[in-house]
């Protein structure tokens, strides 16, 4: 499965047999910090529990560490998987 970043209209997203999903997010920066906030994942009905989602949550959290991003979690998936992997948002 190929993930792309597009910045420019802040998601990850993929495509899989002509259906896209998505995870969504939003840049806040403050004086002392900057914050990532994921807003929504979004999964084709049929590619779910495929590990897709997953998948896009993985990369979107990549990129926050890669980038020294505090991680808010805005939407209940991104919320659960940080729960299931706490390890995860720390790497």
């Amino acid at each position: 499965m190929q993930i792309v970043h597009d910045p420019e209209n802040q998601t990850f997203e993929t495509m899989i047999d002509g259906k896209r999903s998505h995870l969504d997010y939003e840049i806040q920066k403050g004086k002392e910090n900057k914050k990532i906030l994921f807003t929504h994942t979004y999964c084709a009905p049929e590619h779910r529990g495929q590990g897709v989602a997953a998948a896009l949550v993985k990369e979107g959290l990549a990129y926050a560490r890669q980038n020294g991003y505090e991680v808010v979690a805005l939407c209940s998936y991104v919320a659960a998987y940080l729960e299931r992997h706490p390890q995860k948002g720390d790497e």
